[in-house]
């Protein structure tokens, strides 16, 4: 019995995986493990001031300006398109290769809104097809949404701790325009270090 229980537990023991190649570890879209910190942009580090006084490294060559959006973005994700990547383009901010990353942006942008205007009229509980009272499958949607709208803002500078790290400062004669993305991504300027 007590050959049974050694071998046992020799095959336990094999089949344990060890603790350290468990780390958890951030998967780029290549599926290759990527761990620590992004990396910063070096246009955002020279927009910043380059606050860690180091060498910057030159800019990865992309070819400035977004172009128009894609047919397959819905009418309101356009609109939102055509308004952030003009803004984001006089920062020259946004390049051709960001056109991915951008759409997904709009386009959580355009269903948080979608899903807000559902939730406004419906409510939050709507009734099943057999008459119980559920969850508004419009709340799970926003909530996608806006986890997108969180994962995305920051890489284009368009949150409030991203626009503070650039040194972007508000339009104030924006805001009175009536365009409400202005003070958004209003006018950025290169730190003095001060």
């Amino acid at each position: 019995m007590g050959r049974a229980v050694q071998i046992l537990g020799d095959q336990r023991s094999k089949d344990r995986v060890p603790k350290h190649t468990c780390a958890p570890a951030n998967l780029d879209s290549g599926g290759l493990l990527m761990r620590g910190r992004k990396p910063k942009p070096t246009t955002l580090k020279r927009l910043a001031g380059n606050p860690g006084k180091r060498p910057l490294r030159d800019p990865v060559k992309a070819a400035l300006g977004i172009g128009s959006p894609p047919s397959s973005l819905p009418k309101a994700a356009k609109t939102i398109w055509r308004k952030l990547a003009k803004q984001l383009d006089e920062m020259e901010l946004l390049a051709r290769i960001d056109a991915g990353a951008f759409t997904v942006y709009c386009q959580a942008l355009s269903e948080m809104h979608e899903a807000n205007q559902h939730l406004e009229t419906e409510g939050y509980f709507v009734k099943s097809p057999n008459g119980h009272m559920i969850q508004n499958p419009w709340l799970a949607i926003r909530k996608n949404a806006v986890k997108d709208i969180a994962k995305f803002a920051p890489e284009f500078g368009l949150s409030p701790v991203s626009r503070e790290r650039l040194h972007v400062t508000p339009d104030p004669s924006a805001r009175r325009k009536g365009n409400p993305f202005a003070a958004t991504a209003a006018s950025a300027h290169i730190g003095t270090g001060d």
